[in-house]
C-alpha cells in the first residue's frame, strides 16, 4: 500500500505555470512504467495514471527513500530506492 500526492493541472483554464490542485490516493501500484514516466496506482475501485513530473510525495510500507525535486509542475524529477526482494 502507498500513498501518492499530486498535481492535478486545471485543464479547463491553462495557463503558464499550470495551475490546480494537489490530490492523494493511496492503493496498490499495479505497474511503474519508466519509458513513459508514470505510475499505474488503484486503490480497489479506481484506477489512476499518474505522470512522475506530476508528483509531489510518494509513501507507504517498503519506501525506503523517495527524493523528488519540485521547481515547478512540470518539470519534477523523481528517485526512490526500493528495498531488494
Amino acid at each position: 500500500m502507498v500513498t501518492i500526492r499530486y498535481f492535478k493541472e486545471d485543464t479547463e483554464h491553462p495557463a503558464i505555470p499550470p495551475l490546480g490542485i494537489y490530490e492523494t490516493i493511496s492503493g496498490k501500484v499495479e505497474m511503474i512504467d519508466a519509458i513513459f514516466r508514470q505510475i499505474v496506482i488503484t486503490d480497489g475501485s479506481t484506477k489512476k495514471t499518474i505522470q512522475f513530473d506530476d508528483l509531489e510525495e510518494v509513501s507507504g510500507a517498503g519506501i525506503v527513500s523517495a527524493k523528488i525535486a519540485t521547481p515547478a509542475p512540470s518539470t519534477r524529477d523523481l528517485s526512490a530506492t526500493l528495498p531488494a526482494f
